[in-house]
């Protein structure tokens, strides 16, 4: 779906320009809303599910751990990562139920900020491997 964002910035403008405001408005950045979206699957938009199932709880784990390495940091430490996670788990598992694919692929951006920088969480898996992680019962 196409659409722009509107960046506007503040800035000073000096005394030389403030008769020229048409000038200023035309400066706002236009960003293209598919870039900002590009990896963000529409299986993901939507209404979040942060509903935990007991069922998917190979799932959620695997997602955690995966997280965890790529941000250095233990998501499930920050409330709004550990929702995000548990939205993605649960987003995947239910589409591809309804419509399975060979494999799903998905970035989450700012999932951890921290002191030292912002971690994004991109991940990848493949039809087999969640199969798998959503046959096992982890209910015994």
């Amino acid at each position: 779906m196409g659409g722009f964002f509107i960046l506007f910035a503040v800035i000073k403008i000096p005394a030389m320009f403030r008769q020229f405001p048409v000038l200023v408005l035309s400066t706002a950045l236009l960003i293209p809303a598919s870039s900002a979206r590009e990896s963000v699957p529409d299986w993901l938009a939507g209404t979040p599910d942060l509903e935990i199932r007991t069922q998917r709880c190979y799932l959620y784990q695997w997602i955690s751990q995966q997280a965890d390495k790529q941000t250095g940091s233990r998501t499930d430490k920050h409330t709004l990562a550990k929702k995000r996670l548990i939205n993605l788990a649960n987003k995947l598992a239910d589409h591809h139920l309804a419509t399975p694919a060979d494999a799903y692929s998905a970035e989450l951006r700012y999932l951890v900020i921290d002191r030292d920088a912002p971690a994004h969480f991109h991940f990848h898996i493949n039809a087999e491997h969640l199969d798998q992680l959503l046959d096992d019962d982890c209910r015994e």
